[in-house]
This record gives structure tokens, sequence and C-alpha cells, in this order.
């Protein structure tokens, strides 16, 4: 699974997992997500761009994942049920 950072205005907004670029775009594109991020200035909607993670925020989001990961098998959480995007610092 690689790392991608959604990006608004030119500035990392969060941190996820996908399988591939294609993947990716999906995820972001999509209606529930957009309608949660869409920020509005002036008179346009900004577009969300996703690129790859960076080496640092890749580490970090694996980091994270994995604890993620552990505290669900800890609970007995459904293996499948996990989702993990990590937000990222001002």
């Amino acid at each position: 699974m690689a790392v991608y950072v959604a990006e608004i205005g030119g500035k990392g907004v969060f941190a996820f997992g996908a399988e591939d670029d294609s993947a990716a775009e999906r995820f972001v594109e999509e209606r529930w997500q957009q309608s949660d991020l869409r920020v509005l200035e002036g008179d346009s909607w900004i577009t969300i761009t996703v690129r790859e993670a960076q080496d640092a925020e890749c580490k970090q989001w694996r980091e994270g994942r994995a604890e993620a990961v552990a505290a669900r098998d800890a609970d007995g959480s459904d293996p499948d049920d996990l989702f993990y995007f990590m937000l990222l610092p001002n």
C-alpha cells in the first residue's frame, strides 16, 4: 500500500493509504470526502489534489497505522474494518 497526501491550496491536509494513484484520486473525489473538505475561497471552490507522501510523512503514517492496528487487534475488532488516515500539522 502506498501513502498519499491530500492537499488544499498547496498545503497537505491529511495522509492516507491507497493501492495506487487511481485509488488515491478516487478516494479524494468521493462525494462524502469532498463535502467534508470543501473550502470556499472567494467565489470558487478550492481544488483538492493528491500527491505521494514524502518519506517523513510516509514514516509517520505507517507508524500511526501500526499503532491503530495493534489497538484494534487488542480489542478484538474486525481486522477488515480499519481505515486509517492522519491529519497533517499546520
